[in-house]
């Protein structure tokens, strides 16, 4: 997870129910930092609730990027 959370993450996660072992890491960085400078593989997604932010990690990396609400699309339904 790559985060610019301004309280405490893991209090955050606890309060949603969220395992931070959902994570391999978690790293919380600046709020004026850009997430394209860390993201290094190149088959990472990259999934953000700021447009802005999706735009440029789209434009710098090109991963596939997506919206916190358009998860559901990246599993695949058995029925």
């Amino acid at each position: 997870m790559l985060t610019k959370h301004a309280q405490d993450i893991n209090e955050s996660l606890r309060n949603f129910s969220i395992s931070p072992d959902l994570f391999e890491s978690i790293i919380v960085i600046q709020k004026h930092a850009k997430k394209s400078d860390y993201i290094e593989h190149k088959d990472a997604i990259f999934i953000d609730d700021s447009f802005s932010e999706r735009k440029h990690v789209y434009e710098q990396k090109g991963i596939p990027v997506f919206s916190v609400d358009a998860i559901e699309a990246l599993f695949t339904y058995h029925a």
